[in-house]
């Protein structure tokens, strides 16, 4: 890499794995699984600032980023392109202004679960698949508010067919123990299969 190059080259943890984000509308946390698997588009991952399609960093299809997986989460370098947005950008990083990254992405599997310990009581999203579109600098590394409120609405109607799916897995187990004396194995062996399916 040229020295000019490399005095406007950023680097950073993209994907932290097994970290709590910031509460999503109040309700909902994700994690990140460290077996994600990440999805990219064909024109590869951006680098923006601050979410902003119209203030391009760098991108993979130019080879001016680049993207790896270690042992903490999925890491990212990138030499800033020489532009007015860049050139703030660089300074906002080399000031500390900017001290985090984010992602833009689109869940593709997840697992859900409740909080039981009593601790804050959110529902968790565990992400195993995504598709990742971009990574932003950003002042904090949260999602921005408009990304926010549309994700803690998708989360709460998925959340909500998995509780009506659970309830009816509950009231079918609960009709077949009632007939269990007269059809023990039946019974058994139909309770065991809604179980593998949970």
């Amino acid at each position: 890499m040229p020295e000019e190059q490399r005095k406007r080259t950023i680097e950073g943890v993209a994907v932290p794995y097994n970290s709590e984000s910031l509460p999503i509308d109040g309700e909902f946390v994700e994690i990140i699984d460290p077996e994600v698997v990440i999805d990219k588009p064909a024109s590869g991952v951006m680098l923006l600032y601050n979410h902003d399609m119209e203030h391009l960093l760098a991108r993979e299809r130019n080879g001016t980023l680049e993207l790896w997986p270690e042992e903490d989460g999925l890491h990212f370098r990138a030499a800033i392109v020489e532009t007015c947005i860049g050139d703030t950008a660089m300074e906002l990083v080399r000031q500390r202004m900017l001290s985090g990254a984010s992602i833009g992405f689109v869940p593709i599997e997840e697992e859900y679960e409740e909080d039981r310990s009593g601790k804050h009581g959110w529902k968790r999203v565990r992400v195993k698949r995504m598709r990742l579109h971009e990574v932003s600098v950003v002042a904090e590394p949260a999602y921005p508010h408009t990304a926010v409120d549309a994700r803690a609405k998708e989360l709460r109607q998925r959340f909500a067919r998995k509780h009506s799916a659970e309830v009816g897995y509950q009231e079918r187990i609960a009709d077949i123990m009632a007939d269990i004396d007269t059809a023990d194995t039946t019974a058994a062996d139909e309770i065991a299969r809604i179980m593998e399916s949970l």
